[in-house]
């Protein structure tokens, strides 16, 4: 667990065991209240091309393309309870989320299974190279291809909730751009954890499982690793606490896009917590 996640996760913990709960979102002791039964699932796709021109200059040299995508869906798999805290009049910070409702899960640390499929392919044009030059002459990697080991791996994450995140070293969470605070709902992945294709064992990085299916796009650790950008969705937190709303649905989405070098790509994540009322 980063420490960071920790932490936050603490604060709003120990801060919650002080709270009165009540029979429904009215204030209770100062703070309103709101408990749902919630689901969660989203998928993260990438797209990428690699294109590397032949240096004239350079007799050995020879151009190369790769073209690829990879998907990560992931998915709770069950119903989850959630409750969101708003912090009374006057202790804006007493939950350390500077006046933005705090949001408590149970599990605490809430798992979600992960599958991730990539695509890829990658060749060099050894043709323009000059027939002398090393592994040219012979015929090169050309005429006997590694096999791809591209296709579907397995594994999960934790997936952490919140408005403002109270934690030291916010700021190096993979966020695509500044996200606002007030009313809009932040979803974080964490603890990562990718199989290998049979199954065997795990990986550090999603990278690790894969041995010949590249991912060519520079400036993409986050994809690579297997990782899911931290993304914002608009909810309004009067809505949250309004009891007539039997029923919300909060949609996140971030596009992360990349040029630089000989690639370019780009980066969808999408999501949805659907929340039915508790109290």
């Amino acid at each position: 667990m980063t420490s960071k996640t920790f932490i936050a996760s603490i604060c709003t913990a120990a801060a919650l065991v002080a709270v009165p709960t009540g029979a429904d979102a009215k204030p209770v002791g100062g703070f309103k209240q709101a408990t749902f039964k919630a689901t969660l699932s989203g998928s993260q796709v990438t797209t990428w091309e690699y294109h590397k021109a032949d240096d004239p200059n350079n007799r050995c040299d020879a151009g190369s393309d790769g073209y690829g995508d990879q998907t990560i869906k992931f998915d709770a798999k069950r119903t989850f309870k959630l409750d969101f805290t708003a912090p009374p009049k006057g202790q804006a910070d007493l939950f350390a989320t500077k006046g933005r409702p705090s949001v408590f899960s149970t599990p605490l640390f809430l798992p979600v299974d992960a599958t991730a499929e990539r695509n890829g392919d990658y060749q060099v044009h050894y043709g323009q190279a000059a027939k002398d030059c090393p592994g040219v002459g012979s015929g090169g990697g050309d005429d006997i291809p590694t096999p791809h080991d591209c296709g579907v791996r397995n594994g999960g994450f934790q997936v952490r909730l919140f408005f403002h995140d109270p934690s030291p070293d916010a700021d190096l969470i993979p966020v695509q751009r500044h996200l606002p605070e007030k009313n809009t709902l932040k979803l974080e992945g964490n603890i990562y954890e990718w199989l290998a294709a049979d199954g065997s064992s795990s990986a550090l990085q999603l990278d690790d499982s894969y041995k010949n299916c590249p991912l060519l796009l520079e400036h993409s650790y986050v994809e690579r690793a297997g990782n899911i950008w931290t993304s914002g969705a608009h909810v309004s937190e009067r809505t949250l606490f309004n009891k007539k709303r039997k029923k919300i649905v909060v949609s996140g989405n971030t596009i992360q896009k990349f040029a630089g070098g000989e690639s370019t790509g780009k980066t969808i994540l999408a999501w949805n917590l659907r929340l039915t009322r508790v109290k």
